[in-house]
Formats: C-alpha cells, sequence, structure tokens
C-alpha cells in the first residue's frame, strides 16, 4: 500500500506545459521509486485514455530496422489497396521508389529524379520526375510516359488524381502550366494560351466538378467548365500571394496561406489564424475532422481551437526536415523526413472525445479474451469500418477491415492472435467517429 501511495505521489507530479504537450518526469534515486516505473506509465496511459486526454505513440521506420532501402524520403501515398509508397529523389545514380506491401517493403529504380507520388481510385500510382516524365505502376507493371512534356529544362511537380481519375500536373521550367492526363491524351494550360495564370502550381485539389490550384505567386484558381477564375488578396480574404496547401472536407475546400487557414463554399466563410510565424508545407485533414500541418515548426495539429505543435522536444520528429506526410484509414499518420525515414504518429482517444456527437457503444467479450472476441457496436450511416488491438506502448497486435457495415447494431467475431498477457486497447475506427476498449488476456 506504501508503494502505491509513492506511485500515485509520483503522477501527481507529472506536469503537462502548453501547447506543446511537453510532459516533464520527475526522477527520484530511490530503486523502490525506479523500478515501479512501468507501473506509473501504464496507469498514466490509462488514465489519459479514459479521461479524454490525448494519449500517442511514435514508431521510427528506416533502413537498419526494416527492409525501407533508404532514410530519405522525398513523398508519400497511400493507394487505394492501402499501399503505402515512398519515394527518394536519389540514391547514388538511382531514385528508389518503394512501397509497403504488408509488412514487406518492395523496391523499383529509376534514373529518373523522382518528385512527387499519386494514386487513382483504380489502384495506378503515377510518379512524377524532373525529366520530363511520368512514371507509371498498372496493376505490377511499370511504365514510362515521356512525351508529356516539350521543354528540356522543365519539371513535373505537383501530381494530382481527381474524382474522375484524370491526372493533373503542375509543370515549371522554361514557363509554368496546368497539365492534364485523361488517359488519352494531355491537355495543357498555361499564360500563352489560356487565363491561366503565369505562376509555379504548388498544390491541386479536387471538389465536385471544379479544381482547385494554389499557385506560388498569383493566389487561389479555380477551374470550372474550362474557365479559370483567380482569388487573391486584391478580391479575398486570402493575405499572401503564395497558397502553401489546399485539403478537401465535406466538399468544403479549406486552403492555407500566410499564418490563416480559410475554409470556401461557395464563398469564404471560416477563418482562423496561427498565432506566429510558420511556414507550412502541406495539409490534411484526419478521420476526426482535424487539421494537421508539415512545417518549419514540426508536425502541427489544429483542432479549431488549440494549435498542438510536435517537434524534437515531444517526439521523434526532426524539424526542419519534413518532406511528406499522409493519413490511413485507421488514422495512423505516415510523416516522410529527410534522413531519418519515415516516423508512424498512433493516435489514441477515448469514447466521446474523438466525435463528442457520435455514440459507438462499443462492447466485446469475452474479457479477459480468449482466442475469439466478440464484437458489438451502434453504426449510426453505412460506412466502413475498422478493428485494431493494441498494446500499452500503442504497438498494433492486429487489425481487421469489417468492410462496409450497415446503419445500427453490428456484430463481428473476430480471430485473435497468440498474445501475452497483459492490458490491451480494442479501437474501432469509423467515418463517423471512433471508439476505444480496454481489454485484459
Amino acid at each position: 500500500m506504501k508503494t502505491l501511495k509513492n506511485i500515485f505521489k509520483t503522477i501527481l507530479l507529472i506536469t503537462s506545459k502548453g501547447n506543446n504537450n511537453e510532459v516533464h518526469f520527475l526522477l527520484f534515486s530511490k530503486p523502490t521509486i525506479l523500478k515501479h516505473i512501468p507501473k506509473i506509465i501504464s496507469i498514466l496511459f490509462l488514465g489519459m485514455i479514459f479521461s479524454g486526454t490525448m494519449a500517442q505513440s511514435w514508431e521510427v521506420i528506416n533502413s537498419s530496422n526494416s527492409t525501407l532501402p533508404f532514410n530519405s524520403v522525398k513523398s508519400l501515398n497511400i493507394d487505394s489497396r492501402g499501399w503505402l509508397w515512398a519515394t527518394n529523389d536519389s540514391i547514388g545514380k538511382f531514385s528508389h521508389i518503394s512501397w509497403l506491401e504488408g509488412n514487406n517493403w518492395n523496391q523499383y529504380q529509376t534514373t529518373d529524379k523522382v518528385m512527387d507520388v499519386t494514386s487513382d481510385s483504380k489502384g495506378d500510382v503515377y510518379f512524377s520526375t524532373s525529366a520530363k516524365e511520368i512514371i507509371h505502376y498498372h496493376n505490377g507493371t511499370w511504365y514510362t510516359q515521356g512525351s508529356i512534356l516539350l521543354a528540356s529544362s522543365t519539371t513535373i511537380d505537383p501530381v494530382f488524381c481527381d474524382k474522375k481519375n484524370n491526372l493533373w500536373m503542375g509543370k515549371s521550367g522554361t514557363y509554368s502550366a496546368l497539365i492534364k492526363y485523361d488517359g488519352a491524351g494531355m491537355t495543357e494550360y498555361s499564360s500563352l494560351n489560356s487565363s491561366f495564370p503565369a505562376s509555379t502550381v504548388k498544390c491541386i485539389q479536387n471538389i465536385g466538378e471544379n479544381l482547385w490550384i494554389g499557385t506560388k505567386t498569383q493566389g487561389l484558381v479555380k477551374l470550372s467548365n474550362n474557365e479559370f477564375t483567380i482569388y487573391n488578396t486584391a478580391n479575398s480574404p486570402i493575405p499572401v500571394s503564395m497558397i502553401s496547401a489546399l485539403a478537401e472536407q465535406n466538399d468544403t475546400l479549406w486552403i492555407f496561406s500566410g499564418n490563416k487557414l480559410l475554409s470556401y463554399k461557395d464563398k469564404f466563410t471560416s477563418t482562423y489564424q496561427y498565432p506566429g510565424d510558420i511556414k507550412v508545407i502541406d495539409m490534411l485533414i484526419d478521420k476526426r475532422g482535424n487539421f494537421w500541418f508539415l512545417s518549419d515548426l514540426g508536425l502541427v495539429e489544429f483542432n479549431r481551437k488549440d494549435w498542438i505543435v510536435f517537434n524534437e522536444k515531444n517526439s521523434p520528429l526532426p524539424v526542419g526536415n519534413l518532406t511528406s506526410f499522409v493519413v490511413d484509414k485507421y488514422n495512423n499518420i505516415w510523416i516522410g523526413t529527410n534522413g531519418k525515414g519515415i516516423i508512424r504518429r498512433v493516435e489514441i482517444r477515448s469514447m466521446g472525445v474523438e466525435n463528442e456527437t457520435v455514440k459507438l457503444h462499443l462492447s466485446a467479450y469475452p474479457n479477459p479474451m480468449g482466442n475469439q472476441l466478440n464484437l458489438n457496436f451502434t453504426m449510426p450511416q453505412t460506412g466502413n469500418a475498422f478493428v485494431d488491438l493494441m498494446n500499452l506502448e500503442g504497438k498494433t497486435m492486429m487489425t481487421q477491415n469489417l468492410n462496409t457495415v450497415q446503419q445500427g447494431n453490428a456484430s463481428f467475431n473476430i480471430n485473435l492472435p497468440v498474445l501475452p498477457k497483459g492490458i490491451y486497447l480494442l479501437r474501432i475506427t469509423t467515418p463517423f467517429g471512433s471508439d476505444v476498449l480496454k481489454l485484459t488476456k
């Protein structure tokens, strides 16, 4: 009992500081306290989960602990199969393209310098290069399409697939242009043949029938019915001429420019401002609707109230060397780095924190677990559902795709792997919210 009192006294001395979520552990020299540190961490972890506070774990994937052939990552993408694609712009004479299929990294080499990667709904993957070419992966076969560009000093970056599987590319070099490839032919838009502005393309997004293009010096451009409309500092709330990143959520366009986050749906509406200077590289919106920014400050999360920065002080992220990021179907965020491989961030929240308006009512039996587990939950609407089981270190022990689940009460019986005795967290993820349940073995 005395030892437990000491443990809880120690927990009370653990503090959280500022928006950086830095956790400070007070160190003790007494062996009676030190040997109970694992218990302290477990109690703290579970307290964070079930009191509604965020908990996370980080996994570093590199050439020394996996079959990933490089540690400097240029770009990332997750295709419709769930495969993670990673590119490296050069190792010696070659650029490498790797993809994670299951637990194995596959590899393809090219002499072209690979710039960006995108994928369509059919599972085709496209890579832009600095050599006037697009590299195309289709059903296990690689193609090089080199007739896209005419100028010798041309780079294709970025690349983007719209919802109709058209490939869109930004072209820079002799002159800037927007290029569309529909599988049969190319259409090029530039200031030479259209009202597209003479500016480098920074980012591309698609909503409905409209294509949105963020530029380096001419603001935001909308392509609709083959007509271009330009939004800039003179005719919109956009604060500066450069659009750093674009993202889409529920047919709403989100724009990051300067240090402001703006939304557009028929008109400009919400505006949020980062409290300081920031240079954003890319932006995404996770399954819970939170915003994430890859920036010169590190990885930044915004929940529409607080800005939280993850850097060297509270994560393994090498600030200044973050290159690309994506979010998977389990809401894990994969971050490419220059020199440190790929870093995966797993976030766990309790029921009601991830989506306070949606109740999934997750339950499972038997508990303690055996070889099988019966799940019961409520789907507010028809949609996909995924289940994963994690230990207290945040390591995923099992994942299962439940595919499309109909609205209403749902029940599933799943087989469990061989697990050591301990405490586990069962998480269900849907488009409408998530739920976490504590289980024992």
